[in-house]
């Protein structure tokens, strides 16, 4: 995979295919991070790293989870209780921007997605992994990932609660 710059935007090639803002579209300044969606609409690409590597939720937890994009943006008052990331007991009491609720079977953010997932939340208490250490999360308490990880959250029968593994794609 090669990333080029095309007319100051940046343009990635995936073999023969070039993925760029079709020619119509105002673009943005050199220094902004953009997306375009499969309708070929260009948008603020967000946090994301690198400008494509985006956080991700997975929920197949049988509830429905809530998540920001814009976590430190103004907006819904919240608690992070790993505010430095990782499963560090660190917290803080912040802004989680405009919360969204993402329902089970659902997926939010992600690599090339253009949207990048700061945190999530559930209205129950759950359940995060990070490798073998887990960690009891209160309802209604915010989870911060990175945007080099993936929360993928099941439900769990032992303890009927929504388990989310937390891990870093390589």
């Amino acid at each position: 995979m090669t990333i080029t710059t095309l007319f100051a935007f940046p343009a990635v090639l995936v073999g023969s295919l070039a993925l760029a803002p079709p020619a119509a579209a105002s673009l943005p300044s050199q220094s902004e991070s953009v997306a375009v969606s499969a309708e070929g609409e260009v948008g603020p690409m967000g946090g994301c790293r690198l400008g494509f590597i985006c956080g991700k939720v997975v929920n197949n937890s049988k509830s429905t989870m809530k998540y920001t994009t814009g976590l430190g943006a103004k907006g819904t008052s919240c608690t992070v209780w790993n505010w430095s990331g990782g499963n560090k007991v660190d917290t803080k009491k912040t802004s989680c921007g405009s919360p969204k609720s993402l329902k089970n079977g659902k997926t939010a953010g992600g690599d090339w997605s253009g949207v990048d997932v700061d945190a999530f939340t559930f209205s129950g208490s759950y359940i995060t992994t990070w490798g073998s250490s887990a960690h009891s999360v209160s309802g209604g308490t915010w989870t911060k990932i990175e945007s080099t990880q993936t929360a993928n959250c099941t439900y769990h029968s032992g303890n009927k609660k929504p388990t989310c593994h937390i891990y870093t794609l390589p």
